[in-house]
């Protein structure tokens, strides 16, 4: 008896020390942090915080070349990688396969089998589709922009916007990393579109290299007098007309909880998160006198 309780306190004590000092790795598109970013590794921080794992965070921003989430993977040794997003996964998929490591990712596109085998995801539903029937009810829609910056992951998302509801209106997507090519691209659609999805605009530069910050798009599309549709945090800094999204902070107590079962073991899985939240800015509907063709039941979507 004395033996077997031996056996298991010394086989506690070394799963415990196994769990001491656990390194993630975050790489993100995001060079100081965002409104994306930052709460989903508070979230995922104030929940590992209650486990029996200490956990060491590295950020890391990716600097464009695919050999750099390779080199820092060799360089960190990280017990799991965790991607905010499915652009840079499907990177580590296609350029990493002579490194082994633990993922957990953030997909706001579904993933291909083969990832959805491998790694633990939690794949963001976005409803592309009840998205354009709440707006078309307000203001009608036959052509709309999608717009984003230079980063891959905008072509992806904004190509699964225009299959979703190419159908129900014309669609032109475009992607620049330079800010003046994309505020008169705004400018020019104001003219000719019923509305511009907005996309994060990661990777979009000023004559001086320095990128954009989120205020400065928020300044531009409030200047225009089409409504305006966004995915992604419904905390964010950039104020559409009409935002959908999840709030990241719960995204990263959920990630919090895939990243514990991996370091305990268990297999990779797939979590469809569906926690959305839709909100249409009460300012920038009057601002383009629409504030006055809310249907009735649509009051409680304004903040």
């Amino acid at each position: 008896m004395k033996q077997s309780i031996l056996i298991a306190a010394l086989l506690f004590l070394v799963s415990a020390k196994s769990l001491c000092g656990t390194k993630i790795l975050s790489i993100s598109f995001e060079k100081n942090g965002g409104p994306w970013l930052d709460p989903i590794l508070d979230g995922m921080r104030t929940n590992l915080s209650y486990t029996d794992i200490e956990i060491d965070f590295v950020n890391t921003y990716f600097n464009g070349n695919p050999k750099f989430i390779h080199d820092q993977i060799l360089t960190q040794k990280p017990n799991i990688c965790f991607f905010p997003d499915q652009y840079l996964l499907k990177m580590f998929h296609a350029s990493c396969d002579t490194v082994k490591a633990k993922v957990v990712y953030v997909s706001n596109t579904k993933p291909n089998t083969n990832i959805n085998k491998s790694y633990s995801g939690i794949f963001i539903d976005f409803p592309a589709n009840k998205t354009f029937e709440i707006v078309n009810k307000i203001k009608p829609i036959k052509s709309f922009g999608i717009i984003g910056g230079s980063w891959p992951g905008a072509k992806l998302i904004a190509s699964e916007i225009k299959e979703k509801i190419g159908s129900k209106a014309t669609a032109e997507i475009y992607t620049t990393d330079k800010w003046l090519e994309y505020k008169n691209k705004i400018n020019s659609w104001e003219k000719t579109k019923d509305s511009i999805w907005v996309l994060i605009p990661f990777g979009v530069y000023t004559e001086n290299d320095s990128e954009i910050d989120h205020s400065q798009v928020s300044k531009l599309i409030a200047s225009i007098k089409v409504p305006t549709i966004g995915f992604g945090s419904v905390k964010g800094e950039i104020k559409r007309t009409f935002n959908i999204g999840p709030d990241p902070l719960k995204i990263g107590k959920y990630a919090a909880g895939k990243i514990y079962q991996i370091l305990k073991g268990d297999k990779p899985d797939l979590h469809r998160f569906s926690e959305l939240e839709f909100i249409i800015d009460k300012n920038s509907l009057k601002a383009i006198g629409l504030d006055k063709k809310l249907p009735s039941g649509f009051e409680h979507f304004l903040r």
